[in-house]
């Protein structure tokens, strides 16, 4: 039996996008696949009612004696209507790496876009938050230092080791004035006290406080970098006004939700109010809480 995924699962980035390339697959089948995902992933579409049983026949697929039959390819066609719960920080992780993979083959093997940026936002985004939530602004710094720096070099197409100080990041169109300034300067300065000088882990207050600002301004950036990266993937792959484009973060998208009988029901998110609910049960036509109609049926 071959899982898609168990809570022991040794899956990273670079394992999974060498497994796209497995000479096993078709190339042409690979990247459809792949740029099916993308077309949801940006908010081109949403999942058909196809990818939607596709998934939930996979799903129940791999649980049962024909587990063995599905494949890495088969973890694409999931992620298009995934079995989602925030909840499971090891299930989010497997689909972002998942995510990360499909971009990374799309950007060395199309032009669809210059790169990854999209997936490693937005699963930045997705510890940010934790990080905030729990007050660890120590590990939030040092994980917007590591991104930053990291998608800078990408964008220059610099190796790991290059130093902070040797990237022109003045040559990163996307980075605005205010944003380089922010880099360079304040954040790099707290950045700096955290990483090299153990005295600040046991100051007092004001240091804090500094840390929180830059922590929260760095959040900030991160959503933006996010935001802009998806307006111009979008704008360069769809012919439709960016108004048009489906909200596609993780916790925006139809879900599917495996349940102990081995049947698989769909859960969306009213864009009115943000509640989560399952049409079939709660609300054909309308949502069971603000009452607003929703165009589940149509998609």
């Amino acid at each position: 039996m071959k899982p898609l995924w168990t809570s022991n699962m040794n899956l990273s980035t670079e394992s999974y996008y060498e497994s796209l390339n497995n000479d096993d697959f078709d190339e042409d089948e690979v990247l459809r696949l792949c740029e099916e995902y993308f077309e949801i992933a940006i908010g081109i579409r949403k999942p058909t009612e196809q990818e939607r049983r596709d998934a939930g026949r996979i799903l129940i697929q791999s649980i049962t004696p024909d587990g063995d039959k599905t494949d890495d390819l088969d973890r694409i066609r999931v992620a298009k209507y995934p079995p989602l719960d925030f909840s499971d920080k090891h299930l989010y992780e497997i689909f972002s790496i998942i995510e990360y993979a499909v971009f990374k083959k799309l950007a060395k093997n199309t032009d669809k876009m210059d790169g990854p940026y999209v997936p490693m936002l937005r699963a930045e985004l997705y510890h940010q938050i934790e990080d905030f939530s729990n007050g660890n602004m120590e590990s939030a710094l040092i994980r917007q230092a590591a991104c930053f720096e990291t998608y800078c070099r990408m964008k220059l197409s610099r190796t790991r080791k290059t130093q902070w100080k040797h990237l022109d990041i003045t040559s990163i169109n996307i980075l605005e004035k205010e944003d380089r300034e922010f880099l360079n300067d304040d954040f790099r300065d707290v950045r700096d006290d955290y990483a090299h000088d153990w005295r600040v882990y046991i100051t007092g207050s004001q240091e804090r406080e500094e840390l929180m600002k830059v922590c929260t301004e760095g959040l900030g950036l991160l959503a933006k970098l996010h935001k802009k990266e998806i307006i111009n993937i979008y704008q360069n792959n769809c012919d439709k006004h960016i108004s048009k484009r489906f909200a596609s973060e993780w916790w925006d998208r139809p879900t599917g939700k495996l349940e102990s009988s081995a049947s698989v029901t769909v859960q969306i998110k009213c864009e009115y109010c943000g509640h989560r609910f399952i049409p079939e049960e709660e609300g054909w036509k309308r949502c069971p809480e603000c009452d607003k109609p929703h165009d589940y049926l149509e998609a």
